[in-house]
């Protein structure tokens, strides 16, 4: 069988590179400076967060063939289109030439020069003929922007029409009145992100509209297999605005969910409810709960058992024009 991640975090020295020359007196500057404290040389990340030689052994172990590294949260959404075009550049390039060491193991998903629309656009098309490139990466709310807002639907349909796929990592608002001082905001906020994109993309009406583009929202959902049928309700009643014709549970078409939670009961009550044959497996490796990649496949085997389990663990929605 051959196992596929779609959930793991790499950060080549050339994007830390990158985002150390932004100078003081940028307005990134202070982003930058948090960001290079936790993920540059040095920084409180673990170290597997930018190194792939030993986390072939990692993959061994877990009987993974094949890990897709995104970037995750840790985005900088650069008013300046040429700044951010080297800050993409340095992370994709620095990916996909650390990955040469190793082939078939590891792939990107992309990230690309947003909020700047048209280069966005570019970008994807040239990086969909790149070997390696298994979709793209992006957050929940890219430069603070909800996926359905407005102005990101041509980059959509021009993913749809790549048939791509695409990566929602989650990026909860920094706020002192949510989430400090308990840590709260990748504890409970990135779950909630992951959650209010699901039902942002459903009742938007961007999976039917776009329908070429297949989505992937981290952690199973973030706990929206326990809200489908309270939002069921509501559409029910009228409640539910947007373009909705028919119950959000079975709106579903185009949406997969990653296993990264380590836990099982929560990765059951997404198989039940959002069905198994929406789930694809992700680890969160080196920044998820567990230091083991291995662990995260027994919680996917005893939450829904075999055979289940392994066509989760070899789903392949990698790629483009699938």
């Amino acid at each position: 069988m051959t196992v596929t991640d779609y959930h793991a975090h790499f950060v080549p020295r050339a994007y830390c590179d990158a985002v150390a020359a932004i100078p003081p007196g940028d307005p990134w500057h202070a982003v930058a400076s948090g960001f290079l404290a936790r993920f540059g040389p040095g920084g409180s990340a673990p170290a597997a967060i930018s190194a792939l030689d030993p986390r072939v052994e990692t993959l061994d172990r877990a009987g993974v063939r094949t890990q897709v590294l995104s970037l995750g949260a840790s985005s900088i959404w650069h008013e300046s289109a040429e700044t951010q075009r080297r800050l993409v550049a340095a992370f994709n390039e620095g990916v996909l030439n650390a990955a040469s060491a190793h082939p078939g193991r590891f792939e990107l998903f992309a990230s690309l020069p947003l909020p700047h629309i048209e280069r966005a656009m570019e970008e994807s098309a040239a990086l969909s003929r790149v070997a390696g490139v298994a979709g793209f990466g992006i957050t929940a709310h890219p430069a603070g922007r909800p996926l359905d807002d407005p102005r990101w639907r041509p980059l959509i349909e021009c993913w749809s029409n790549l048939r791509a796929t695409v990566f929602v990592h989650p990026d909860p608002p920094d706020s002192p009145l949510l989430w400090e001082p308990y840590w709260l905001r990748w504890g409970v906020g990135a779950l909630v992100e992951d959650a209010l994109v699901t039902v942002r993309l459903i009742t938007s009406g961007l999976l039917t509209e776009y329908p070429g583009v297949r989505w992937i929202v981290p952690h199973a959902g973030g706990g929206v297999a326990l809200m489908l049928q309270r939002l069921d309700g509501m559409w029910a009643a009228g409640r539910l605005p947007g373009a909705l014709t028919k119950p959000p549970s079975e709106a579903l078409d185009g949406l997969y969910f990653d296993t990264a939670m380590t836990d099982p009961a929560a990765i059951a009550a997404a198989a039940t409810a959002l069905r198994a044959s929406r789930l694809v497996f992700g680890s969160d490796y080196p920044l998820g709960g567990a230091p083991e990649i291995s662990a995260t496949v027994r919680a996917v085997s005893s939450a829904v058992g075999q055979p289940a389990a392994d066509e989760i663990l070899a789903r392949d929605i990698r790629g483009f024009s699938r």
